[in-house]
């Protein structure tokens, strides 16, 4: 004979034992007779309740749908479960791809069960084309997917995260109009600069952008204005050599 236990349960200590009616027989003043088990029952997703994530992103090159960082890039939330609480907290860099996302597990700083849960994850180099975060309780819901074109209002378009903590490295090399090698301190031809970017980092997000700026002999870059500085446009750099 079965016994179906269903809907929404907290967790409770079930006992069971046989019993025969007509011949007045029983299990439950039996040693052993009496069997005891504990289940609850929780059909309820988790929930997030917050999230916020790191907004010192550069915002000269940043754009709707692409976020630039020269620094490691931060992501808090937390999500709650009353019934069976909280098991594992998940994120993906790449929720973008779907069912072939890949998820990785939150280190733990709770204990099995909490009914609810803070978190944090840090991201390094790279680019992340779709960070997403979900939640799996106790009893195994899973919770919604959040990822960050949700909090952003973007629609359906993923926000994309590029770390770069390395700063450009680059040489300047100076031509004279006959040719390369300007070495003497005066000249009657024209000059041109060429910037180099010579970077070998093993990840590199680009140059956003050239800038230049006269300082007179004797005087240092030290002391020049932020103001002074001018972006470098095509025409006066010497080709891409």
């Amino acid at each position: 004979q079965k016994a179906n236990i269903t809907g929404e349960r907290p967790l409770t200590q079930y006992q069971y034992w046989m019993e025969h009616q007509e011949n007045n027989a029983t299990t439950k003043a039996e040693e052993n007779g009496v069997e005891t088990f504990v289940v609850g029952i929780d059909q309820t997703l988790p929930q997030l309740q917050n999230m916020e994530f790191s907004t010192d992103y550069y915002a000269k090159t940043s754009t709707e749908n692409t976020l630039y960082y020269a620094q490691d890039f931060w992501l808090k939330a937390s999500f709650q479960d009353d019934a069976s609480g909280i098991h594992t907290i998940q994120y993906s860099v790449n929720v973008d791809k779907g069912a072939d996302a890949q998820w990785y597990d939150v280190d733990k700083t709770w204990e099995k069960g909490d009914s609810c849960v803070e978190f944090e994850i840090q991201l390094s180099e790279g680019i992340y084309t779709g960070i997403g975060i979900r939640a799996i309780d106790v009893a195994g819901n899973i919770s919604d997917i959040t990822a960050l074109k949700d909090i952003q209002e973007q629609g359906e378009q993923y926000m994309q995260i590029v770390v770069n903590r390395h700063k450009p490295q680059i040489s300047l090399e100076a031509w004279k109009q006959t040719g390369k090698g300007y070495q003497s301190e005066w000249t009657r031809d024209a000059v041109k600069l060429c910037i180099v970017e010579e970077s070998k980092a093993e990840f590199f997000a680009g140059i956003a952008q050239y800038e230049y700026q006269y300082v007179k002999i004797g005087e240092s870059f030290d002391e020049a204005k932020e103001d002074d500085w001018q972006a470098v446009t095509q025409e006066w750099m010497l080709g891409d050599e």
